[in-house]
């Protein structure tokens, strides 16, 4: 009879392990790592324009006009009013550190490479 309680305590103790493994497998599944930092992409272009309403660029690159989503965590290298700067740099060569959100590209950094002077007036 002691060894059958035995077992009986043993297979308990098995299947109770089991279940708790399973359910905590089960609760940590689809969950995202927390140290994984969102992949960024960039872009290198014309700056051809900016709409400070929407708050977007539009660059042309190589292969297409790209559009960008721009917030107040943007970074603007090379601008010396940040990103409020930036429609006087139109015609600018830029490089855009970019992340994807579903179809939107949202602007992390844009460096510019090639300021363009401003307009003056015309020489003889």
């Amino acid at each position: 009879m002691d060894s059958l309680f035995k077992r009986l305590i043993i297979g308990i103790a098995i299947g109770l392990s089991a279940f708790v493994a399973a359910q905590q497998a089960i609760a940590t599944q689809g969950l995202p790592a927390r140290t994984q930092a969102p992949i960024s992409n960039t872009a290198q272009g014309e700056l051809t324009r900016v709409d400070a309403t929407d708050r977007l660029l539009l660059v042309k690159t190589a292969a297409a006009e790209m559009e960008f989503q721009y917030d107040e965590h943007t970074k603007a290298i090379g601008s010396e009013r940040g990103i409020s700067g930036l429609p006087k740099l139109v015609g600018s060569q830029v490089s855009i550190e970019y992340r994807t959100e579903g179809q939107s590209h949202l602007a992390i950094s844009v460096e510019v490479k090639t300021p363009q002077p401003p307009p003056g007036p015309a020489t003889k």
